[in-house]
């Protein structure tokens, strides 16, 4: 569950890897000679019973590690 997103157009080049129902939610890309990785969502609100914010979901900490270790390797790889 994410409450708030920032709304973007995502370039050329970039990659959505995670969606918040139909918008992007983690956004990744080139960027000079690195790269970026992007959280579009805020853990703002009160999740209803049986939701869970996707800053307490059990795996959230995976993907960010993973989105994290992906932008700050130096050497080209495949896309996560």
């Amino acid at each position: 569950m994410a409450y708030f997103l920032h709304k973007v157009g995502v370039k050329e080049g970039a990659l959505v890897l995670a969606r918040a129902g139909k918008e992007p939610f983690l956004v990744s890309g080139p960027y000079e000679k690195g790269r970026v990785a992007c959280v579009l969502g805020s853990p703002n609100g009160d999740p209803a019973e049986g939701q869970t914010g996707f800053w307490e979901w059990d795996d959230w900490i995976y993907l960010l590690r993973d989105a994290t270790w992906w932008a700050k390797r130096h050497r080209e790889i495949d896309a996560p």
